[in-house]
């Protein structure tokens, strides 16, 4: 919610400013963080020379959960752009990236006995196109640390990754190529060579799928390690808003039993990450039964009736407006359709608690909308958005995939860009013969979709 984000805001600037309080440059800029940060400019004030990303990945490296709950908004911000920027359509397939820095001899040990096996950075990776500038910021071996270079191998194809993103467009700093990879991203360890003719060790790497079986056996232990956190519900809420519903889950479940008086906010909760993951196949009131037993336990807590009211209703104005909008499709009512989904869109972008997967969705309707009211260059764009999310949130044979490049393969052939359409007509088709949610109707469309683009390719 709106409230939860502007309270964690002022924590994070009040604990700052109390930190730099004889520092007259840092406190200058935390009073215009203070009055101007907005959700889509995250990686710009991360990226600026201020106290914010010391403190950020500071808290990250040594795990502050107190301090991290502070920084929850700017970090579920920054992967929201993350994802919604990506890499430029320029960008080969195949491209390699990287970082300099400075590792202990023992880290490089560890690190050597375990080429072949998993490597995750427990901050931001902020690497470079350019090995120069990488080496720079290597600088000079010591008795102690040694310069290393990561060489990271990008595959764009492999999908359920932690998002990255070319921010040259977004960041603070726009005469960079930079780079940035989300916290937490995994990466396999392919080689190392001490031999580089510039006296640098040379780290390969390639980046990696969060599907990949080694990833989950090595870090599976990581997630159930913040089970034993106090601050159970703000990392809960943190996780729902990144789209980790069954960790999320784990969570307010563990949370209810630690403060069974919490019970009835948990549920709701829980009823949320359920209409998140199975859609209509959910009660789409089951969340309202719950609503008395809020209010009752606000009540018993001496929360404002008012402000319980307000927060309800924030927090599912959003919902509403989704289920208008698919209402008044089925009636083809597509141009009313296209507002309540707008007003949705809207509702989600200045929640908090919205996860990719449903802002992934609202941008896929809105498409289809527009699409269905021949606006074909607004239903492009918003496809785009719609895949740019889900690429990189979704199985890659998930269903909702399929029928993004579906759509996409209709909006192509009809600009008369037949490449494209046939591009994206095969990629849909190539998941639904393995899906199992796919008809044999959706298969059928995609083979006479691909037969009747072939007709006007070379």
């Amino acid at each position: 919610m709106k409230d939860d984000v502007e309270v964690q805001k002022k924590e994070l600037v009040e604990f700052c400013k109390n930190l730099y309080k004889n520092n007259k440059y840092e406190l200058e800029k935390l009073v215009e963080f203070e009055s101007g940060y907005l959700l889509h400019d995250a990686v710009k004030w991360y990226t600026r020379n201020m106290c914010l990303y010391q403190l950020l990945n500071e808290a990250l490296r040594i795990r502050n959960v107190e301090l991290l709950v502070k920084f929850g908004f700017f970090i579920t911000d920054i992967f929201k752009q993350l994802s919604a920027t990506g890499l430029s359509e320029t960008d080969e397939c195949h491209l390699k990236v990287y970082h300099g820095q400075r590792i202990s001899k023992n880290e490089l040990n560890r690190l050597q006995k375990s080429i072949g096996g998993m490597l995750s950075f427990n901050s931001f990776l902020s690497t470079s196109k350019d090995r120069n500038v990488a080496v720079i910021f290597a600088g000079l071996s010591t008795d102690d640390f040694i310069a290393v270079i990561f060489e990271i191998n990008i595959d764009r194809n492999i999908r359920d990754t932690k998002p990255y993103a070319d921010i040259r467009q977004i960041s603070f700093i726009s005469d960079e190529e930079e780079i940035l990879f989300m916290l937490g991203s995994a990466f396999r360890i392919l080689k190392i060579d001490c031999a580089i003719p510039d006296g640098l060790t040379t780290i390969s790497l390639e980046l990696c799928s969060e599907n990949d079986q080694m990833y989950k056996d090595v870090f599976k232990h990581e997630k159930l390690k913040l089970n034993e956190d106090t601050e159970l519900y703000h990392l809960a809420e943190l996780l729902f808003r990144i789209g980790d519903y069954d960790l999320s889950k784990k969570y307010y479940e563990k949370y209810m039993q630690e403060h069974p008086e919490y019970s009835p906010l948990c549920k709701m909760n829980l009823a949320l990450i359920s209409y998140q993951k199975y859609g209509s196949n959910i009660d789409v009131e089951q969340p309202a039964h719950l609503f008395d037993s809020i209010r009752k336990m606000a009540a018993d807590h001496g929360i404002d009736e008012v402000a319980v009211e307000e927060a309800l209703t924030r927090r599912f104005e959003g919902w509403i407006h989704h289920h208008r909008a698919i209402n008044y499709a089925h009636e083809g009512e597509y141009d009313l359709a296209l507002l309540s989904q707008k007003k949705a869109l809207e509702e989600q972008l200045k929640c908090s608690t919205s996860s990719l997967p449903a802002i992934a969705t609202s941008f896929y309707n809105i498409g289809q909308y527009h699409y269905m009211l021949q606006n074909f260059s607004e239903a492009l764009e918003y496809m785009h958005k719609a895949l740019s999310i889900r690429e990189k949130s979704l199985p890659a044979t998930h269903h909702d995939l399929s029928a993004t490049y579906f759509v996409l393969g209709c909006l192509y052939e009809q600009n008369g860009d037949y490449r494209l359409a046939y591009e994206y007509f095969t990629k849909a088709l190539n998941i639904r013969r393995i899906s199992t949610e796919s008809t044999w109707i959706e298969l059928r469309m995609c083979e006479e979709s691909i037969k009747r683009v072939n007709k006007h390719l070379p």
